[in-house]
């Protein structure tokens, strides 16, 4: 049986990012490598994959997947930047397209044995709410549309354990019910979408879905960064997480679940439920377009949540953006603080916004990465950020050696 590849947080993303537009080129070394602190110049070995004769489809943010779908050895590229296509790894040549109801994808390629049959199969979110399930020779199993606006964000796992993998996706619509959680087969499963109780939650948008063990029950708790200064967690049926005691009892303000406790830079402010925003400059951050990441992040067997956050000052109108920077919250949605490394209070003033006018460049997308570069044990936070610049936050909260990496100067 062939192994299953997801692009989710729980597993290792096997997305071949070498799309910029829909101009896919797949890089090669030209030599073998004697040197193995050497980096060799990329050679160019196929480019323009999926594009019509004379033109491209507009890609946006989608990453490709990369599998043996037909498993004949070789690896074929799945993309989509509008239609879905299936490309020869080796050569680009098109094998496939597949035209859809939906418009343009925003969100990675999933390529997973859904429902554990021993084939690889293809799930793509689209704008106008359509959701695509593709089998291993492309053809079209299913189409579902649940929602009207576009899906930016998709994450595949087995919420349950039981053997069958579940299908998220997230709307880009100002909506606190803005999560769906479908069946392999397309339906949509009891107790979704979400969200419909207390708390606070909007659109998604970016690929901001993060599924993984936090409470050690082999089932995977979601959780949902939205346009919003809260962040929502749900077990697999749909019910909120649950906070720690500080949160409760609050005057005005009992933060029982995690869509109800705002993100302020402020410790204080936070447990509480409100900062003085009307009277003078306080720091808070949004969600909108900033994925969680549900990682180890100090290899002690528990999971933690990263998160980046666009701090702004809602003390302005309209609000001013700040800067971006991780949060690291438990379980309980108390924030990391553990072996020496405290992040009750994030790192803070990380590089002001150098340019957010839309017409002049897409707005940024702070993914984070959350990789050992060190070679530790634990896990450093790598994020782009609207500064021109790739950060690297170890846990001590400081950037190490010659990090961040200017982009932009």
């Amino acid at each position: 049986m062939r192994h299953p590849i997801q692009t989710t947080s729980l597993n290792v993303r096997l997305r071949l990012v070498l799309a910029c537009g829909f101009l896919l080129a797949v890089l090669q070394s030209g030599a073998a490598i004697s040197d193995p602190h050497s980096i060799q110049a990329p050679v160019l070995k196929w480019q323009h994959g999926g594009c019509y004769a004379s033109w491209c489809e507009t890609g946006w943010y989608s990453s490709p997947a990369v599998a043996d779908l037909d498993d004949d050895g070789t690896m074929e590229v799945i993309a989509s930047a509008y239609s879905v296509v299936i490309l020869d790894g080796p050569t680009g040549t098109l094998e496939k397209r597949i035209e859809h109801n939906g418009s343009r994808t925003w969100s990675g390629i999933v390529v997973a044995d859904l429902d554990d049959n021993g084939d690889l199969g293809i799930v793509t979110a689209h704008g106008s709410g359509y959701i695509n399930r593709i089998d291993h020779a492309g053809n079209l199993d299913w189409t579902k549309s649940p929602a009207t606006n576009e899906f930016r964000s998709l994450a595949v796992g087995d919420l349950d354990a039981d053997g069958n993998l579940e299908i998220i996706v997230g709307l880009a619509r100002l909506d606190k019910l803005n999560v769906w959680v479908l069946e392999d087969n397309g339906n949509t499963r009891a107790g979704w979408p979400q969200l419909t109780g207390e708390g606070s939650a909007a659109g998604l948008y970016n690929d901001n879905i993060s599924l993984g063990d936090l409470d050690g029950d082999d089932q995977l708790e979601l959780v949902i960064p939205s346009d919003t200064i809260t962040i929502a967690a749900y077990n697999p049926d749909g019910s909120q997480l649950t906070t720690h005691a500080m949160y409760h009892d609050q005057p005005g303000h009992d933060m029982d679940f995690w869509a109800e406790v705002p993100a302020y830079v402020d410790l204080a402010y936070e447990t509480r439920g409100w900062g003085p925003c009307y009277e003078q400059s306080t720091a808070r951050a949004n969600f909108a377009d900033g994925p969680a990441n549900i990682t180890d992040v100090n290899g002690d067997g528990v999971n933690e949540v990263v998160v980046i956050g666009n701090v702004h000052d809602c003390h302005t109108n309209p609000y001013t953006n700040l800067y971006n920077t991780p949060y690291i919250l438990n379980l309980d949605r108390t924030r990391f603080n553990q072996g020496g490394f405290d992040w009750t209070t994030p790192p803070v003033n990380t590089g002001a916004p150098v340019i957010e006018d839309y017409n002049i460049i897409e707005s940024v997308q702070a993914n984070p990465v959350t990789v050992d570069l060190d070679g530790d044990g634990k896990l450093e936070i790598l994020f782009a950020s609207y500064d021109g610049r790739l950060h690297a936050f170890w846990l001590d909260k400081t950037e190490h050696g010659n990090w961040p990496y200017a982009v932009y100067t």
